[in-house]
């Protein structure tokens, strides 16, 4: 089960992340690294995070889709259920982004339009620790430094995400929950009444 790296992997970064809290708010931790970035880690930061908008969804559930169609299918459903809780979720907390907090002075990056909807969980970091762990579950990628890369990958969104101003340390903790959560519910799959149907 090479998978559980991905997973410890993403684990391991969440640690550290609240163990972080235990210097600084989760606000002075966000407004640190948002405003000490600079225009030579703009860039890649936003493609960081275009990643984690449709690219690693897409390449996930495809990649599922061709090794086994009805597993593809499970993961589909697992993605939509993960993107409507995520909107639930936010309608319930009703958390402000950065920009709407004006805790601090955002950075201006240039390409980057700051939003304004509801911000936790961070839809992002949710779906892309969910679309990574489909990866992580395909034949192709069970070698240990592909699991770890592909955690990594998955905290970096996360990290983009605070980067560029859009969410919060607490957005992007909530979101990698929320799709740690969901790689739980698509794990069922082993379960006995539904393995006859996804294998």
């Amino acid at each position: 089960m090479a998978r559980s790296l991905f997973s410890v992997t993403v684990l391991v970064g969440l640690v550290l992340a609240c163990f972080g809290l235990l210097f600084g708010t989760e606000l002075e931790w966000s407004q640190y690294i948002q405003l000490n970035g600079n225009t030579t880690w703009d860039k890649p930061m936003q493609l960081i995070s275009w990643t984690g908008e449709w690219f690693w969804v897409t390449t996930g559930i495809l990649a599922l889709f061709v090794w086994r169609f009805r597993l593809g299918i499970w993961a589909l459903l697992v993605f939509v259920l993960e993107c409507g809780l995520a909107q639930i979720l936010k309608r319930l907390i009703q958390a402000p982004r950065p920009a709407g907090l004006q805790a601090w002075t955002l950075r201006s990056i240039e390409g980057e339009t700051l939003q304004h909807q509801l911000a936790m969980p961070s839809g992002h970091t949710a779906s892309t620790v969910l679309a990574l762990f489909f990866l992580a579950s395909h034949p192709a990628f069970q070698k240990k430094p592909l699991q770890i890369g592909l955690g990594l990958w998955a905290l970096a969104v996360a990290y983009s995400r605070i980067y560029l101003g859009q969410h919060s340390l607490d957005d992007v903790l909530g979101g990698a929950l929320l799709g740690l959560f969901m790689c739980w519910v698509f794990e069922q799959r082993h379960h006995p009444k539904l393995k006859p149907f996804l294998t």
